[in-house]
């Protein structure tokens, strides 16, 4: 998955955005804690946060990482639970 910086001159901290399996997502930095974390956005979820889940991640690698995994593991079981209908 490729991340994407963009540069706001009004929060003067960078994001970065990807996007996969038509999700789009994006990084963020947070300045006060030292890390990172990350939103996603679908209509079949709407929004995930994963600092509603308490997690936050040390380093950029890590969090884009997590948000992959997450998004591979959400596919697949889309895609399973789709395959059901054919029946």
């Amino acid at each position: 998955m490729k991340l994407t910086p963009v540069y706001f001159e009004v929060h003067k901290l960078p994001e970065w955005r990807f996007k996969k399996h038509k999700v789009s997502g994006k990084i963020f930095y947070r300045k006060a804690e030292n890390d990172f974390y990350y939103v996603m956005e679908h209509p079949s979820f709407k929004t995930k946060n994963s600092l509603n889940e308490g997690k936050s991640f040390q380093s950029l690698e890590e969090a884009g990482k997590a948000a992959e995994s997450w998004l591979d593991l959400w596919y697949s079981i889309q895609g399973r639970v789709l395959s059901f209908g054919a029946f």
